[in-house]
């Protein structure tokens, strides 16, 4: 909102008060168009459409005559000038008409929003920005450019020429409010905050990482509901497609807004929330959108609720953390690697474990090299490792015993002990944040441990089969790429390829060069490039016995992702005899 403040060419900007006022509530109708709707009306004189989604997309194929909007590099919207400015930031208006205008835009223009790349909360940012700048003749279509496609429409590659647009000065519309405005709003009658982020962030979920820096306030705005914006749409096969009426109004009315609501929505910076009050424009509600959102509110002194507070549940957490808790009631670290390393220097504490004392190593009617034991069995090692019921566990790797780690978490977590973390970067993270080692080895400490109820993260070669095409689940190779092409043969009998429609993350391109599990954003984007969906997909992870593949288990809970283990792997498979392909 500085930015917004400080145009004095806009009387309307420093008066939040006035946002009661504004009438922008619509309906479906005059909101949304069809792609057929858009096919009959291409050649209109006054039409002008905007893609919005990726450069690349755009290049192989957009909607003719279509203009690109360059989301990702902030279109639309204000550039920092300064660091630590806000992230996404309504334009000052005399910049919003000049792009606007660039893009063709004029007064009597009636401009066509579509998405591709499943851009849904960017495309609709788009369409607040052209609300907000004054536009009356505004429109967003279904399905985006898959919608397109679908109805056998052609693609162009050609980039059209643009003839600027003819813009009046900008009647900014003061739709825009300040964190000023949404206290003073919040529980007043006739106002409905609404946080548009996914539950987990709303609820004050605690992170799934702590190893990456300090971890800001979490929670909501005082007297906020929730409504997630990704439940107003669905992104079938690439084709965003606005929920029905009756779904949307339900889902509202589920979070508690009542009809009539004037909508003040936030969400992280400003974007997200921009899905959830076009949707709530359809159903006719006036809405308002906090810019800065919970970025800008976690960082002042201003209340928040946050319903997990003491819940904290870290997959992964740092050297540093582990030094300020190493002496909490109730830890127990475990070291994993080879005896040796063990005796020249561990964490002070810990106890040593190889591993392999938590693997069905005898008695394996399967035959299979390693899998997870009985529950009794596992009950008993993990009591003489000095775990108990109240325990927090934190697992740390030895020099080159990355995965035997990776296995260990995974058995206590197959075990379905609540509390356990990975101390990411090992020995050496511990050592490079000034932490001493020690020679001693802990007197032995039998834990008291209810009889285990193991959680369902083991499956079998059936399961597998069962979920190798199934919408919502992706199988990944962690073995190395070699092994997944087939120009190296594994299991027994000697097979080469893959299974069947699995995709390959190899385990070790989870961890830099000084053996730390890579950065989150990092993660994120070698998952996607195989084809798994933060926040959608089940990962079912294999290898060549069920031990590196634990990695790739790890590093997708990392991420929030669920994820299961095929134990035997494609050991198990290629003693089967089941398909593979290369």
């Amino acid at each position: 909102m500085k930015l917004l403040l400080a145009a004095a060419l806009v009387t309307a900007l420093a008066i939040p008060a006035a946002a009661q006022t504004v009438a922008n509530g619509s309906s479906r109708d005059t909101l949304v168009v069809s792609a057929g709707w858009l096919a009959d009306h291409l050649t209109d004189r006054d039409l002008v459409v905007l893609q919005v989604g990726t450069k690349a997309t755009y290049d192989a194929g957009h909607i003719p005559g279509a203009r690109f909007v360059d989301f990702d590099n902030r279109a639309l919207a204000a550039r920092p000038t300064t660091p630590g400015a806000p992230t996404l930031e309504m334009p000052l208006p005399d910049a919003l008409r000049s792009e606007l205008a660039a893009l063709g835009v004029s007064d009597a223009s009636r401009v066509v929003v579509v998405a591709s790349d499943e851009y849904w909360s960017p495309s609709t940012r788009i369409v607040f920005t052209l609300d907000y700048a004054g536009l009356s003749n505004v429109l967003w279509m279904d399905g985006g450019l898959k919608g397109w496609t679908d109805l056998g429409r052609p693609l162009s590659k050609d980039t059209p020429v643009v003839r600027p647009g003819t813009l009046a000065p900008l009647r900014i519309r003061p739709i825009v409010v300040d964190a000023d405005f949404v206290q003073s709003h919040s529980g007043k009658p006739g106002f409905a905050l609404v946080d548009a982020r996914t539950r987990n962030f709303y609820d004050g979920q605690p992170p799934r990482r702590i190893d990456e820096g300090p971890v800001g306030r979490i929670g909501h705005i005082p007297g906020a509901v929730s409504a997630p914006f990704d439940q107003f749409a669905s992104s079938d096969s690439g084709a965003t497609t606005l929920k029905s009426a009756a779904e949307i109004e339900r889902a509202f009315a589920q979070a508690g807004v009542k009809p009539g609501d004037t909508i003040v929505g936030y969400c992280h910076v400003g974007q997200q929330a921009t899905a959830m009050l076009f949707a709530a424009r359809t159903l006719g509600h006036n809405v308002l959108l906090y810019d800065e959102s919970f970025t800008e509110w976690q960082k002042t002194d201003r209340p928040i609720e946050n319903p997990s507070a003491g819940k904290e549940d870290y997959v992964v957490v740092s050297a540093a953390w582990l030094s300020q808790h190493l002496h909490d009631p109730g830890l127990v670290v475990l070291h994993v690697g080879d005896r040796a390393g063990y005796d020249s220097g561990h964490v002070p504490g810990a106890r040593f474990t190889d591993g392999m004392d938590l693997h069905q190593m005898t008695d394996r009617a399967s035959g299979l090299s390693v899998e997870m034991p009985a529950a009794a069995v596992l009950h008993d090692h993990l009591a003489a490792l000095g775990i108990g019921d109240g325990s927090r566990v934190i697992v740390y790797a030895a020099d080159g015993a990355w995965t035997d780690a990776t296995r260990v978490l995974a058995a206590l977590d197959y075990a379905g002990l609540p509390r356990v973390s990975f101390m990411n970067g090992g020995t050496r993270a511990w050592t490079d944040a000034g932490g001493a080692l020690s020679k001693e080895t802990p007197a032995a400490r039998k834990g008291t441990l209810a009889a285990l109820t193991p959680r369902p993260l083991v499956v079998d070669a059936e399961f597998v089969k069962a979920h190798l095409k199934t919408p919502g689940f992706v199988v990944v190779d962690a073995r190395a790429t070699a092994f997944y092409d087939g120009s190296r043969a594994g299991g027994q009998p000697r097979t080469a390829g893959h299974l069947p429609g699995a995709v390959s993350i190899p385990f070790d391109s989870l961890v830099g060069p000084d053996g730390r599990l890579k950065p989150q954003r990092d993660l994120f984007a070698i998952f996607n490039a195989a084809g798994v969906k933060a926040g959608s997909d089940t990962v079912v992870a294999y290898c060549h016995v069920g031990v590196q593949a634990t990695a790739v288990v790890l590093a997708a809970k990392a991420m929030g992702l669920k994820a299961v283990l095929y134990d035997g792997s494609f050991e198990d498979w290629s003693k089967r005899g089941l398909p593979v392909e290369k």
